[in-house]
């Protein structure tokens, strides 16, 4: 697989900007996580009043059961305690299910600003990197297998600007018809170096009289 392109300054500009998404990333995951831990420190406020409200409940609970021993009266007296308990249990329950909707809350907000984050840039980069990639490759493993070049001169007809092709290769059409060899392997080279993939060493040359890619005919 080839990650990057064989001449220098595309290879380097594809280094840079790999290096800033990287960067960008690990950016947006740290804001994710300071965004969760600020969601965290809410949530420990809101458990202090789970843990006073239980620590009121176990105090008046146990003051209502003293009381309760009191001869005659210890019903009554006990009574308001006890309800008093009851209430500081619902309250801290209460807090203990507000700081754990709390914590929910901040770990999806913190997932989902690293993911926004992230997706502000990613798909202005990366479709066209993976295009590279994929496109690279596939013709580096072509080449590989010894791959006819005349396949990227006619890509390169097709793909690259008329002046471009015109002004290094005169007659292209014509002369790629025909087979030219020096036009093919001009037409291919294009085609390698808009690809950013590195030519093939070059292959020996037929002998007198041999082409290396059979004529056509017009029109074939």
């Amino acid at each position: 697989m080839q990650l990057y392109a064989a001449s220098g300054p595309r290879r380097t500009r594809q280094v840079v900007l790999d290096g800033l998404l990287l960067c960008w990333v690990l950016v947006a995951v740290w804001l994710g996580a300071q965004v969760q831990d600020a969601a965290g420190a809410v949530a420990d406020q809101v458990s202090r009043v789970d843990s006073a409200g239980s620590s009121l409940a176990g105090g008046l609970t146990q003051a209502g059961d003293v009381l309760d021993g009191t001869p005659l009266v210890g019903d009554e007296v006990a009574a308001p305690f006890d309800s008093a308990a009851g209430s500081s249990a619902d309250l801290a329950q209460a807090g203990a299910d507000t700081a754990a909707s709390i914590e929910t809350a901040g770990r999806w907000a913190g997932v989902g600003t690293a993911v926004v984050l992230v997706l502000l840039v990613a798909p202005w980069y990366v479709p066209g990197r993976l295009r590279f990639v994929l496109t690279a490759s596939l013709v580096s493993r072509y080449l590989a297998r010894e791959g006819d070049p005349d396949l990227l001169a006619l890509r390169a007809l097709a793909r690259q600007p008329v002046g471009r092709v015109v002004r290094r290769v005169p007659d292209a059409a014509a002369r790629w018809r025909a087979g030219d060899p020096e036009a093919i392997s001009a037409l291919a080279a294009m085609e390698l170096r808009e690809l950013g993939v590195r030519p093939p060493p070059p292959r020996s040359r037929p002998g007198p009289g041999a082409s290396s890619v059979p004529p056509r005919r017009p029109g074939g």
